[in-house]
């Protein structure tokens, strides 16, 4: 399946003022939205073979990026 990347306001609509304020006030939460990102991007460019990877490595890259995701929603959260 091709997961497109998104941008953060489209990953959490309802935060989207919330995630708007963090990444110009917190460095913190703008260094987890940029691994976010990056993330997202290589497991988009693995899954369209633009830059394949072993399936492993490619549910590794899913895992740091759901670790990531879910860093910044706590953060959106405090």
């Amino acid at each position: 399946m091709d997961e497109k990347p998104r941008a953060l306001h489209e990953v959490f609509p309802e935060h989207a003022d919330t995630v708007k304020r963090l990444l110009e006030i917190d460095p913190n939460f703008k260094q987890k939205a940029e691994e976010f990102h990056y993330l997202s991007r290589a497991v988009h460019r693995a899954q369209i073979k633009e830059e394949p990877v072993e399936e492993v490595e490619l549910s590794e890259l899913k895992k740091q990026r759901d670790i990531a995701k879910d860093e910044l929603f706590r953060l959106i959260l405090l």
